[in-house]
């Protein structure tokens, strides 16, 4: 199906989903801890406002998993991350 995003991008789309891919690439993280997530996963974090490693150790592991589009291959990245950063998920 063509559509036509509000930026005026032209792509095919079979989904219902609303993500232009033209825009999720130019809005991609490059840089700091979400730029090793998938674009899905740099969504749902940024959704909630969480953009630096220090506000995601104010979040339970299970209530990021819980976000649309964050799995468990995003997790373990960001478990590394964490423990890179001396940090770690709020526990229980």
């Amino acid at each position: 199906m063509k559509r036509i995003c509000p930026k005026g991008h032209k792509y095919n789309k079979t989904s219902d989903y609303p993500v232009c891919p033209i825009c999720a690439k130019e809005d991609r993280v490059r840089q700091g801890f979400l730029a090793e997530l998938s674009n899905p996963a740099q969504r749902a974090l940024l959704a909630e406002g969480i953009d630096r490693l220090d506000i995601l150790a104010e979040w339970k592991q299970q209530d990021i998993l819980e976000l649309h589009g964050v799995g468990p291959k995003a997790i373990k990245g960001l478990q590394q991350q964490l423990e890179a950063a001396d940090l770690s998920f709020k526990s229980a």
